[in-house]
């Protein structure tokens, strides 16, 4: 009994090993966040909604801007 206990262990082991020693290579996104142009004016009463996330954020964004002309 001690045999296979010590063999299921072994194997366990060996199992957890291999497992922690295979890397992935992850893929990175290309894509870029484009924003519109309009997106800084003032919002109208039907738009306010929320108004705007980043005043009320405890941990506001900081963006660099670009706009891309459609």
């Amino acid at each position: 009994v001690s045999k296979y206990l010590v063999v299921c262990c072994v194997s366990m082991l060996l199992g957890l090993t291999m497992a922690k020693g295979k890397k992935g290579t992850k893929e990175r996104c290309n894509e870029t966040l484009i924003i519109p142009s309009d997106y800084y004016k003032v919002p109208t009463e039907e738009s306010e909604g929320n108004g705007n996330i980043h005043t009320r954020s405890l941990s506001p964004w900081t963006w660099k801007s670009t706009t891309v002309e459609n």
